[in-house]
């Protein structure tokens, strides 16, 4: 059996390999990261599984990674129909590599991109919200974060009411990351977690950013570089939707229904609050639960309230952490 893990070859379609005492044969290429390709393969009982590689990775990412795979593997008894679950690791070959649950289905960015009718991208978003904000808050209960919540990280059911978070190479218990490095997809992570910091509802400000970019690319503002450095992490810096969600002049312009089917104004009143929400430049006012983001989906023009009146007395921890660099 070839062992490519330590040789700097990507697998054949076709070929059979073996990892961790067990057969897989490569049967379709799933796509490609920056740190790692995902293949389906399937074992020798006929499963369907992901079988993801890792490569380049620097001795921090390489850290990184195993940690993350290490705090996954502790919470069995998270349904796999909401977060996938590695299911066999390793990380002493040249490019590491993890067996995951196999999730039928395409990522909601792509889906997103095929939409053309208003009236399903709200459908869609409001559904999205719903299906993902009480898997942030068992994650919050259990004391993790993503840190890489985007539309290629979920996957919706087409038959059952059900979003799948994948790809949790950068999990971590929210009490204990010490960001010497950044971790995470520029443009989707929270202010605070682009400035060496943490917070409990970090994942919730990427899952607004997500709607946006999935739904509603039209609300997203212009990057403004004041300093002309255009790395990623300046344009997070800059971009941090700050300007569409501080002013009241500019959350009234995004609560503006006349641009949308008047059939469906009133769903959509209650997703753009959601949206100006979770995307508040301080943790403290983002919705934290689903039953907060359930409140923020429900009004509407004729029936709203200031979002401080929902918001729970329990006020979200931020830890201060070192900023040392920014890598991704």
């Amino acid at each position: 059996m070839p062992n490519f893990l330590d040789t700097y070859k990507d697998p054949d379609l076709g070929t059979t390999i073996q990892f961790e005492g067990e057969e897989y044969t490569i049967e379709r290429f799933l796509g490609s990261g920056g740190m790692a390709s995902a293949y389906q393969t399937k074992n020798s009982k006929g499963d369907k599984v992901v079988f993801k590689i890792y490569k380049n990775l620097t001795r921090e990412a390489r850290e990184k990674v195993q940690t993350g795979y290490q705090i996954r593997r502790r919470f069995p008894d998270i349904s796999k129909k909401k977060l996938v679950f590695p299911q066999n690791g390793n990380f002493t070959h040249t490019k590491p590599a993890v067996i995951y649950n196999y999730v039928e289905g395409d990522t909601t960015g792509n889906e997103a991109d095929l939409m053309t009718e208003v009236d399903q991208k709200v459908h869609t978003g409001r559904r999205l919200i719903s299906e993902v904000m009480p898997t942030l808050e068992l994650l919050r209960k259990k004391g993790i974060a993503h840190r890489d919540l985007k539309g290629g990280n979920l996957i919706m059911d087409k038959n059952e009411p059900r979003t799948t978070l994948l790809d949790f190479d950068f999990v971590t218990e929210i009490d204990n990351m010490y960001q010497s490095t950044v971790w995470g997809t520029p443009y989707f992570i929270s202010p605070e977690q682009a400035e060496g910091r943490t917070s409990e509802t970090m994942d919730i400000f990427s899952l607004g950013v997500t709607v946006v970019d999935n739904y509603f690319p039209h609300l997203a503002t212009t990057a403004r570089l004041t300093n002309g450095d255009t790395s990623p992490f300046e344009i997070v810096r800059y971009r941090h939707y700050s300007p569409l969600t501080r002013s009241p002049e500019i959350q009234k312009q995004i609560l503006n229904l006349d641009a949308y089917p008047e059939s469906i104004r009133a769903e959509t009143y209650g997703l753009l609050k959601f949206i100006i929400a979770a995307l508040q430049p301080d943790p403290n006012e983002r919705p934290r639960s689903a039953k907060e983001s359930s409140q923020l989906l429900a009004m509407t023009p004729n029936i709203s309230m200031h979002y401080g009146t929902i918001q729970t007395t329990k006020t979200p921890r931020i830890t201060s952490k070192l900023k040392v660099n920014h890598k991704c």
